[in-house]
């Protein structure tokens, strides 16, 4: 997953291609930490995700 949060902050913003959104959702089908994470970031805010994120790197 190490870039994955990059994908998951781009797909909530839009960012993806329909080529790769398709290839994140269907990464998470077989991944269930993808899975999580993808509905989980859906209920914050942006800015809440990035202090999330920040957060998670810093520790």
């Amino acid at each position: 997953m190490a870039d994955d949060h990059h994908d998951i902050e781009r797909y909530l913003n839009g960012e993806l291609s329909p080529a790769e959104m398709h290839a994140l959702e269907k990464k998470a089908l077989y991944d269930p930490f993808l899975a999580d994470a993808l509905e989980g970031a859906a209920q914050l805010a942006p800015a809440e995700l990035s202090a999330d994120l920040q957060q998670l790197q810093n520790s």
